[in-house]
């Protein structure tokens, strides 16, 4: 018997919880990425490359007629640089989220 159960005769682990969703972004101004079982090690690389000048400003550069789009990469004979393009979109919405983290 508890203090939890004094009240109304249940315990916490008897209800379901169910997770919050991220919170807002910090005042750094920094997201990070959900871990999705064991991808910390990625995370960190793909964060690490974000936060490099040289690298985030040159894969911004990278346009359409570059990289393709991603709309025809099931497409014969398209020539579409799919992992420029996720990283693109990935580091904008690590960029431009109020979450504090974003998923992959």
């Amino acid at each position: 018997f508890n203090e939890d159960t004094a009240q109304n005769g249940a315990t916490a682990s008897n209800f379901c919880t169910i997770p919050s969703p991220p919170g807002h972004r910090l005042d750094c101004g920094l997201a990070g990425i959900d871990n999705q079982g064991a991808t910390c090690y990625l995370n960190s690389l793909l964060q690490t490359l974000l936060l490099t000048p040289e690298f985030r400003e040159k894969l911004f550069t990278l346009t359409e007629q570059h990289l393709g789009r991603l709309e025809s990469k099931d497409c014969p004979g398209s020539k579409v640089r799919v992992i420029p393009l996720q990283l693109q979109r990935l580091f904008s919405q690590l960029l431009l989220s109020d979450q504090q983290s974003v998923s992959t």
